[in-house]
């Protein structure tokens, strides 16, 4: 099991301060928690170790951050169907336009051609770089969220306890 130690004063150190509920991950925490998450082996599960000598709630801290993690993993699902459909829209105008390019070539200014082409050319970057480079990180961090999800654990370290 791959540990995330988060070492924090007291409790209200893990929520936003604006949360009027305290049940929101501060940004800093899921920022930290995010980036240790990228360097870990997610196929052994995640633990949460809370380094502290205050008195923090574990079930309350476990429940925010599945909620968080499935929250997070909603908005990149939608992003990545985002994506997709742009990926797809962005391609067809590329072929579109080189189509149109070749087909009328004859009929128009060389000029012309080369503009109609160059944009369908651009179009078609686009859409690869959204394949090639956007979309693979969206599926990494959805694999994140989801083990975050389903396979963690929190634990409560008191700070002269912790190896």
């Amino acid at each position: 099991m791959e540990i995330i130690r988060l070492k924090v004063k007291n409790e209200s150190d893990l929520y936003n301060p604006f949360d009027a509920d305290g049940k929101m991950l501060s940004e800093d925490v899921r920022n930290y928690i995010m980036e240790k998450l990228r360097l870990c082996k997610l196929s052994n599960g995640i633990e949460t170790r809370i380094i502290t000598d205050a008195e923090i709630d574990s079930d309350k801290i476990e429940k925010t951050l599945r909620e968080w993690s499935e929250r997070e993993e909603t908005y990149v699902k939608k992003t990545y169907r985002r994506n997709l459909l742009q990926q797809c829209i962005m391609f067809a105008i590329g072929v579109a336009f080189i189509a149109l390019s070749l087909v009328i070539q004859a009929d128009i200014p060389i000029v012309v051609y080369t503009v109609l082409s160059t944009i369908g050319a651009f179009s078609i970057w686009e859409a690869c770089s959204i394949w090639i480079v956007k979309n693979p990180e969206l599926r990494f961090k959805k694999r994140m969220l989801k083990v975050m999800r389903d396979n963690s654990t929190v634990r409560i370290v008191r700070e002269d306890q912790e190896q």
